[in-house]
C-alpha cells in the first residue's frame, strides 16, 4: 500500500531525514525558506512515515512532537508550500494517513 520509491533508503538516511525533519518543523512557524523547503520537509515526512520500521521507540516519540507541532501551523504550511496540496493528492493518490498534505483543509482560508 506504500508509495513506491525509485529508490531504496537504509537507517541511517531515514535517520538523517528524521534528523532534519525535526530541526524544519521546530522552526516553525518563522525561519523556514520559502523557496521550496515545505515541499521537500513534507516529501521527507513521506519517507519516514514509509520507512517507520527503522525508528526506535524515542525516534517516534521525537516524530510525535514535531508532528503535533507541525499541526499547529497549518496556516503557514499550507502558505510556504510550492505545489497546492489538493492537486499534489489528487494526481499522486495520497493515503489519508499521510495527513501532512492534507494540512489545507485545517485551515480557515
Amino acid at each position: 500500500m506504500g508509495m513506491k520509491y525509485f529508490y531504496e533508503y537504509d537507517q541511517s538516511e531515514v535517520l538523517d531525514i528524521l534528523r532534519r525533519y525535526i530541526t524544519a518543523v521546530e522552526r516553525l512557524p518563522n525561519d523556514v525558506n520559502p523557496y521550496g523547503e515545505m515541499d521537500n520537509i513534507l516529501d521527507g515526512r513521506d519517507i519516514i512515515e514509509e520507512h517507520k520500521q527503522y525508528l526506535s521507540q524515542d525516534d517516534i516519540n521525537r516524530l510525535n512532537q514535531a508532528d503535533c507541532h507541525l499541526r499547529r501551523y497549518p496556516k503557514e504550511v499550507n502558505h510556504l508550500l510550492g505545489r497546492d496540496p489538493k492537486r499534489h493528492r489528487e494526481r499522486n493518490n495520497i493515503p489519508r494517513s499521510h495527513w501532512w498534505w492534507y494540512i489545507d483543509e485545517s485551515t480557515s482560508t
